[in-house]
């Protein structure tokens, strides 16, 4: 077995990919920027190497598709199931209006 990473080798903000959604959602997220916490990373990206070494397939997707499928995946999947609505558990996270950090990205694909 081998394991191999998909995604777009390309970083994506990490606000972008939350506006995404929001768009997908129709919804608004209610964001508290915190301080960067021991063990994250400012910018991370894929590495499909071995993907297309092994299987000879490269990713294409752009990242807004992909949420957009995803989006509308989950939506057909769950919403008939009753788990629209996950569990509320109350975070008490500070709010931070004006974080200096630099944005986290992520790197993926859909």
């Amino acid at each position: 077995m081998r394991l191999c990473n998909i995604g777009n080798q390309q970083p994506v903000e990490l606000l972008h990919l939350v506006r995404t959604i929001e768009s997908c959602l129709g919804k608004r997220a209610d964001i508290r920027l915190i301080p960067m916490q021991p063990g994250d990373v400012y910018e991370t990206q894929a590495s499909v190497d071995r993907l297309k070494e092994v299987t000879g397939y490269s990713p294409h997707v752009s990242i807004e598709d992909g949420i957009r499928r995803f989006v509308a995946w989950y939506l057909a999947e769950y919403l008939p199931l009753g788990l629209a609505e996950p569990p509320q558990f109350p975070l008490p996270l500070p709010v931070q209006s004006d974080h200096q950090s630099a944005p986290a990205s992520i790197a993926g694909e859909g």
